[in-house]
Protein backbone atom coordinates (compact mmCIF):
# COMPACT_ATOMS: atom_id res chain seq x y z
CA UNK A 1 0.00 0.00 0.00
CA UNK A 2 1.50 3.45 -1.16
CA UNK A 3 0.19 6.98 -0.85
CA UNK A 4 0.14 9.11 -3.86
CA UNK A 5 -0.98 12.78 -3.47
CA UNK A 6 -3.14 11.95 -0.37
CA UNK A 7 -4.95 8.50 -2.26
CA UNK A 8 -3.96 5.34 -0.94
CA UNK A 9 -3.01 3.02 -3.54
CA UNK A 10 -3.03 -0.91 -2.76
CA UNK A 11 -0.77 -3.20 -4.42
CA UNK A 12 -2.36 -5.78 -5.04
CA UNK A 13 -0.59 -9.68 -5.56
CA UNK A 14 -2.90 -12.60 -6.69
CA UNK A 15 -1.87 -16.10 -5.86
CA UNK A 16 -3.61 -18.73 -8.50
CA UNK A 17 -3.48 -22.15 -7.28
CA UNK A 18 -4.05 -25.23 -10.06
CA UNK A 19 -2.87 -28.04 -11.49
CA UNK A 20 -4.25 -27.29 -14.81
CA UNK A 21 -1.72 -26.10 -16.85
CA UNK A 22 -3.97 -23.57 -18.88
CA UNK A 23 -5.08 -22.25 -15.81
CA UNK A 24 -2.76 -19.04 -15.57
CA UNK A 25 -3.18 -18.37 -18.93
CA UNK A 26 -6.93 -18.10 -18.80
CA UNK A 27 -6.72 -16.08 -15.71
CA UNK A 28 -3.53 -14.23 -16.17
CA UNK A 29 -4.43 -12.64 -19.12
CA UNK A 30 -7.54 -10.90 -17.25
CA UNK A 31 -4.83 -9.92 -14.34
CA UNK A 32 -2.72 -8.16 -16.77
CA UNK A 33 -5.55 -6.25 -18.00
CA UNK A 34 -6.13 -4.86 -14.40
CA UNK A 35 -2.11 -3.88 -14.06
CA UNK A 36 -1.94 -7.01 -10.76
CA UNK A 37 0.71 -8.97 -10.80
CA UNK A 38 0.57 -13.09 -9.95
CA UNK A 39 2.01 -16.16 -8.91
CA UNK A 40 0.66 -18.99 -10.61
CA UNK A 41 1.84 -22.55 -8.64
CA UNK A 42 0.44 -25.93 -9.33
CA UNK A 43 -0.65 -27.77 -6.17
CA UNK A 44 -2.05 -26.79 -2.83
CA UNK A 45 1.39 -27.15 -0.90
CA UNK A 46 3.29 -25.04 -3.31
CA UNK A 47 0.33 -22.26 -2.80
CA UNK A 48 0.97 -22.57 0.97
CA UNK A 49 4.83 -22.74 0.91
CA UNK A 50 4.32 -19.19 -1.49
CA UNK A 51 2.42 -17.68 1.53
CA UNK A 52 4.94 -18.79 3.80
CA UNK A 53 8.01 -17.15 2.09
CA UNK A 54 6.04 -14.35 0.89
CA UNK A 55 6.39 -10.66 2.70
CA UNK A 56 3.46 -9.15 1.95
CA UNK A 57 0.11 -10.56 1.91
CA UNK A 58 -1.42 -11.79 -1.28
CA UNK A 59 -5.15 -9.76 -1.69
CA UNK A 60 -6.59 -12.47 -3.12
CA UNK A 61 -6.10 -16.28 -3.91
CA UNK A 62 -7.93 -18.15 -6.93
CA UNK A 63 -7.66 -21.77 -6.61
CA UNK A 64 -9.48 -24.75 -8.66
CA UNK A 65 -11.31 -27.40 -7.03
CA UNK A 66 -9.53 -29.94 -8.38
CA UNK A 67 -5.66 -29.71 -7.60
CA UNK A 68 -2.84 -32.76 -7.16
CA UNK A 69 -2.51 -33.57 -3.27
CA UNK A 70 -4.80 -31.56 -2.38
CA UNK A 71 -8.88 -30.26 -2.95
CA UNK A 72 -9.34 -26.26 -3.63
CA UNK A 73 -11.87 -26.25 -0.74
CA UNK A 74 -9.44 -28.18 1.59
CA UNK A 75 -6.41 -25.33 0.37
CA UNK A 76 -8.69 -22.19 0.77
CA UNK A 77 -9.86 -23.47 4.14
CA UNK A 78 -5.93 -23.60 5.51
CA UNK A 79 -4.98 -20.28 3.17
CA UNK A 80 -8.13 -19.14 5.72
CA UNK A 81 -6.37 -19.87 9.02
CA UNK A 82 -2.70 -18.53 8.34
CA UNK A 83 -4.15 -14.99 6.00
CA UNK A 84 -7.79 -14.72 7.36
CA UNK A 85 -8.34 -11.41 5.38
CA UNK A 86 -7.51 -12.55 2.11
CA UNK A 87 -10.06 -13.22 -0.35
CA UNK A 88 -10.64 -16.54 -1.24
CA UNK A 89 -11.98 -17.53 -4.65
CA UNK A 90 -13.02 -21.03 -6.13
CA UNK A 91 -12.86 -21.99 -9.43
CA UNK A 92 -14.46 -25.72 -10.84
CA UNK A 93 -16.19 -26.80 -13.69
CA UNK A 94 -17.47 -30.21 -11.40
CA UNK A 95 -20.32 -29.37 -9.48
CA UNK A 96 -19.62 -30.82 -5.85
CA UNK A 97 -22.47 -28.60 -4.62
CA UNK A 98 -22.60 -30.04 -1.31
CA UNK A 99 -18.70 -29.50 -0.65
CA UNK A 100 -18.63 -26.19 -1.77
CA UNK A 101 -21.47 -24.83 0.00
CA UNK A 102 -20.33 -26.14 3.07
CA UNK A 103 -16.57 -24.22 2.11
CA UNK A 104 -19.03 -21.35 1.35
CA UNK A 105 -21.11 -21.42 4.91
CA UNK A 106 -17.74 -22.14 6.82
CA UNK A 107 -16.22 -18.80 5.74
CA UNK A 108 -13.54 -20.78 3.51
CA UNK A 109 -14.80 -19.59 0.39
CA UNK A 110 -15.92 -15.73 -0.82
CA UNK A 111 -16.72 -16.43 -4.14
CA UNK A 112 -17.59 -19.72 -6.28
CA UNK A 113 -17.12 -19.58 -9.59
CA UNK A 114 -17.91 -21.93 -12.44
CA UNK A 115 -16.37 -23.03 -15.40
CA UNK A 116 -16.33 -22.06 -18.23
CA UNK A 117 -16.49 -18.37 -17.26
CA UNK A 118 -16.14 -14.89 -19.61
CA UNK A 119 -12.81 -12.92 -18.91
CA UNK A 120 -15.10 -9.65 -18.05
CA UNK A 121 -17.03 -11.59 -15.82
CA UNK A 122 -13.71 -12.67 -13.96
CA UNK A 123 -11.85 -9.57 -14.51
CA UNK A 124 -15.69 -8.08 -12.45
CA UNK A 125 -15.32 -10.90 -9.86
CA UNK A 126 -11.71 -10.11 -9.10
CA UNK A 127 -12.02 -6.09 -8.92
CA UNK A 128 -14.99 -6.82 -6.74
CA UNK A 129 -12.91 -9.27 -3.77
CA UNK A 130 -10.16 -6.53 -4.68
CA UNK A 131 -11.73 -3.82 -2.93
CA UNK A 132 -13.52 -6.13 -0.12
CA UNK A 133 -9.85 -6.83 0.34
CA UNK A 134 -9.38 -2.96 0.68
CA UNK A 135 -12.11 -2.54 3.02
CA UNK A 136 -10.90 -5.64 5.29
CA UNK A 137 -7.77 -3.66 5.43
CA UNK A 138 -9.24 -0.13 6.14
CA UNK A 139 -11.26 -1.49 8.73
CA UNK A 140 -8.27 -2.75 10.99
CA UNK A 141 -6.54 0.82 10.30
CA UNK A 142 -9.86 2.66 11.35
CA UNK A 143 -9.93 -0.23 14.50
CA UNK A 144 -5.92 0.47 15.47
CA UNK A 145 -6.54 4.46 15.17
CA UNK A 146 -9.93 4.14 17.33
CA UNK A 147 -7.85 1.86 20.08
CA UNK A 148 -5.36 4.50 19.65
CA UNK A 149 -7.48 7.42 20.09
CA UNK A 150 -9.72 5.59 23.49
CA UNK A 151 -6.60 4.99 24.94
CA UNK A 152 -5.65 8.72 24.82
CA UNK A 153 -9.01 9.79 25.49
CA UNK A 154 -8.57 7.32 29.04
CA UNK A 155 -5.63 9.31 30.00
CA UNK A 156 -6.71 12.68 29.67
CA UNK A 157 -10.00 11.61 31.72
CA UNK A 158 -7.58 10.16 34.14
Amino acid sequence: MTQVNGTTHHDHQILIAGDIADQSRAVGPVLDSLGIRFIHVKTGEAGLKEIEKTKEPFSLIICDQRMDGMEGTKFLARIKEVSSGTIRFLITGYSQMDVIISAVNKGAVHRYISKPWEPDQMAQEIRSGLLKYEHHLESGQLHTLAKRQNGKLYELNC
